[in-house]
């Protein structure tokens, strides 16, 4: 399944195919020039002659349940595309990471001590409200 292209100039392009069984493609012009087998992304380093220079393409393709699938493609290391988030700390990120442990913390004390066998429930309710929260916080930043 062709899943991106990407047109490097109006005589060359770059087709990205993945299948069911984890094998990730790469054509040069609709010819293959770099395969592997990965489920979560993978390193492709392929050579090409472009108008009688030899080009060395390095493509890597990542995937994470918060992202996506992310792909940088970089020609003679120059980087001609890339979609990866960029994922900056900061103090607000730090905040959150403490918060979100003092919240897993807090909820398991008050789920242990008055839930008597929901505690689990409640730890879980208390700890995804707290991601959620997180997730919020990223994204507003990542508008910014």
């Amino acid at each position: 399944m062709k899943y991106f292209t990407f047109n490097i100039n109006k005589n060359a392009r770059l087709e990205f195919d993945n299948d069911y069984t984890g094998k990730e493609s790469i054509f040069y012009n609709g010819e293959e020039v770099s395969s592997i087998r990965s489920f979560c992304g993978g390193h492709h380093s392929f050579k090409v002659n472009e108008a009688g220079e030899q080009v060395n393409y390095d493509v890597k393709i990542s995937m994470n349940m918060f992202t996506g699938i992310a792909s940088e493609i970089m020609r003679n290391g120059e980087v001609l595309f890339s979609n990866k988030p960029e994922i900056k700390t900061s103090s607000g990120s730090w905040l959150g990471i403490i918060l979100l442990a003092s919240l897993f913390i807090i909820a398991t004390f008050i789920g242990y001590k008055f839930g008597q066998g929901n505690s689990y429930y409640l730890s879980l309710i208390f700890f995804l409200s707290g991601i959620g929260l997180i997730l919020n916080q990223y994204r507003n930043k990542k508008k910014d």
